[in-house]
């Protein structure tokens, strides 16, 4: 998988922003931030274009919005159209997507329309849970 396949697959213009952006998030394995993404991009993208950037891939669905426990909004490449967990470390701060994890089927009192569904589990991950003594 490559930035250029996955605007081309979602039918979007190809901006050195998008593309930029998406190889950032397709070389890691953690949701980034807003911030971590401008301090990895400093001097190609400026704030205002991470942020429309963030908003549209958002959108069409290439990428997903994490909420944390605190304000800041952490993103991740999409792999896979199911609802899945995430799990936040308390250690090293890394957000993962446990997507061999499904929550089960939260069944909404009538006349509610869900949108999205996201599980935040917040923990000690495999790596640093090696160094509890």
């Amino acid at each position: 998988m490559n930035a250029i396949k996955i605007l081309s697959d979602y039918k979007m213009s190809r901006t050195n922003g998008r593309v930029k952006i998406l190889e950032e998030l397709l070389m890691t394995d953690v949701a980034l931030s807003e911030r971590e993404l401008q301090t990895r991009l400093e001097g190609i993208c400026d704030r205002a274009t991470i942020y429309r950037t963030l908003k549209s891939l958002t959108s069409k669905g290439v990428i997903h919005k994490i909420a944390t426990e605190s304000t800041v909004a952490k993103f991740v490449i999409k792999k896979t159209p199911d609802d899945h967990i995430h799990f936040k470390c308390t250690d090293c701060g890394r957000i993962q997507c446990l997507t061999g994890i499904v929550p089960n089927n939260v069944k909404l009192p009538e006349g509610y329309i869900k949108k999205e569904t996201n599980f935040l589990i917040i923990g000690i991950c495999k790596e640093c849970s090696e160094n509890v003594q």
